[in-house]
């Protein structure tokens, strides 16, 4: 895997599950509380976070505006990756054009499900978004 393709991961990861939920507490995406989360929940909650760093709401996320999304997110307690926000941009930006639309963000998404869904049964359990959690974890270091 490229390391282009293992920030792809890593940042969608970091962007839509709460791993203090992995003590037991289904993520914040399982919908339908069922413990597992779907490819619809996944794309659904990619396209929220999405929609919450768009500030301006044109479509697209900068990194000025992931920026100051993760501002927040860390005033928080919320968020503590230290990858820039323009490398996180780049891992998806298919057209190379510093920004993130949400067309390549759903992409991204996609891609990124389907690479954490390793016993491809169309579902993320707990061990595989704690192992997806564990990689990013290492990435970022």
């Amino acid at each position: 895997m490229k390391i282009s393709e293992k920030i792809g991961v890593a940042l969608p990861m970091a962007t839509l599950l709460s791993f203090a939920a992995m003590a037991g507490d289904p993520p914040k995406v399982d919908t339908n509380g069922d413990g597992m989360i779907s490819a619809s929940e996944h794309a659904a909650g990619s396209q929220k976070m999405f929609d919450t760093m768009d500030a301006n709401k044109d479509g697209n996320v900068s990194a000025a505006e992931m920026d100051a999304h993760h501002q927040t997110r860390m005033s928080q307690g919320k968020s503590t990756m230290s990858m820039s926000s323009a490398d996180k941009i780049k891992s998806k930006d298919t057209n190379g054009d510093g920004v993130l639309s949400s067309a390549e963000n759903a992409a991204g998404a996609q891609r990124n499900f389907d690479a954490m869904d390793t016993d491809h049964d169309g579902n993320l359990s707990a061990s595989e978004v704690k192992a997806g959690h564990d990689a990013m974890v290492s990435k970022d270091k």
